[in-house]
């Protein structure tokens, strides 16, 4: 049996001295056995209990109810004042949201005007996107015929072809490749024409990040920086060695390393750097010329801003329904009493000890057995773990 088990007591119970009660009930029944086990459950269920046993709740109980009353109390005002700041964002958005729709429905029936749209989103400029196309146009050509002709001398170009090529005068680490070198290279091996790709796809990757809203997207540009910086620096070392290798076939003295890969460095990294800078400023200046398209982006970031303000209302009138059901609940347990069933044990003993000393006294033996057998019963019924005495 659970002694802390607690037994709830609805309507006030009737309290008597149970040792009294249950000899004057033999009595008045001849010790009746099913009178007996009917007397045994309105004890059980508290309805009849001893005068001994106190039954509500103490002074302290009530106040930590009470406490916590007030507690749910501050939640539902606190969640009710985050109510009505929430309502009042989740306003402002609408406004907003039927400004924008107001413009967009202006500027596709030809009446937008730089006037109209210039309050709600910022007007492309002429002169900045021919500008951004222009230095965007020329890096890129610069890029692409320095990769193919690095890459080429990196990768396909052998030891001995290179120290021919210096016997010739014409070979080295070029800041700017000569047009010849991109000719041989892509007449020997047109698979490099693919090369500069590799660093424009970086580039454009740094775009799509900067684009993106997650805060570990920095991580990711570092990564791709490195990345483009450790592959120009393994190209220009390749050249190196390639060079310093047919030098020292002719016999000659071979060049710095470190300004050999700095002028690599320089023209490819530093270059493709300002190239991806350009690039994504490009984008942004292209993409305002679209006025329609990021209007409705506009709107629908908007829209989904207001979505999510209303997922909010809704958590917190939920919190406050169910902090209203908390109040209900302990409302209700302060007039509700309850009494350990340890208790209600002992107020079954004490009735069976006075109904068994009417039985003993009347020295009906078949009769005090079947009253036992029946409580035997009444204890398995309930499931209840402990020997029930009758005397």
């Amino acid at each position: 049996m659970n002694d802390s088990k607690l037994i709830e007591i609805k309507n006030p119970p009737k309290t008597v001295n149970l040792n009294v009660f249950g000899f004057d009930e033999a009595r008045k029944n001849n010790g009746n056995s099913t009178s007996y086990i009917t007397h045994i459950d309105s004890i059980y269920v508290g309805s009849l209990l001893d005068d001994s046993i106190y039954v509500g709740k103490t002074q302290q109980q009530v106040d930590q109810i009470k406490s916590q009353i007030q507690d749910c109390k501050g939640a539902i005002s606190k969640s009710e004042n985050d109510i009505d700041h929430i309502k009042t964002e989740r306003e402002k958005l609408r406004l907003k949201i039927e400004e924008y729709t107001d413009r967009l429905e202006t500027y596709l029936s030809g009446g937008a005007n730089k006037g109209i749209v210039v309050t709600v989103i910022e007007t492309p400029s002429k002169a900045r996107t021919i500008i951004s196309s222009f230095f965007l146009l020329m890096l890129s050509i610069f890029i692409f015929f320095f990769y193919v002709a690095v890459v080429y001398k990196a990768l396909f170009i052998s030891t001995a072809d290179i120290a021919n090529a210096l016997k010739n005068g014409n070979w080295g680490v070029s800041l700017l490749p000569q047009w010849a070198e991109v000719v041989s290279a892509i007449r020997n091996n047109a698979m490099v024409i693919f090369a500069p790709f590799i660093f424009y796809g970086f580039g454009y990757a740094i775009h799509i990040l900067l684009e993106g809203k997650n805060k570990i997207k920095y991580l990711w540009i570092i990564l791709v920086l490195i990345i483009t910086f450790v592959l120009d620096y393994l190209l220009a070392d390749q050249i190196h060695n390639k060079v310093q290798s047919a030098l020292n076939l002719m016999g000659m003295e071979g060049n710095d390393k470190f300004e050999d890969v700095l002028l690599v460095i320089i023209m490819g990294f530093v270059v493709y750097i300002i190239w991806s800078v350009i690039f994504h400023y490009w984008m942004g200046e292209i993409e305002k010329w679209n006025i329609s398209a990021r209007l409705g982006k506009l709107i629908r970031n908007t829209q989904q801003r207001k979505d999510d303000l209303d997922k909010k209302i809704s958590k917190a009138e939920g919190d406050v329904n169910l902090k209203q059901g908390e109040i209900k609940a302990l409302e209700d347990l302060i007039n509700i009493n309850s009494i350990p069933m340890n208790e209600i044990v002992k107020s079954i003993n004490l009735f069976s000890q006075g109904w068994f000393r009417f039985l003993a006294a009347v020295q009906d033996e078949a009769l005090m057995n079947d009253c036992k057998t029946k409580l035997e019963d009444f204890r398995k019924n309930k499931g209840l773990n402990v020997q029930l005495k009758t005397i």
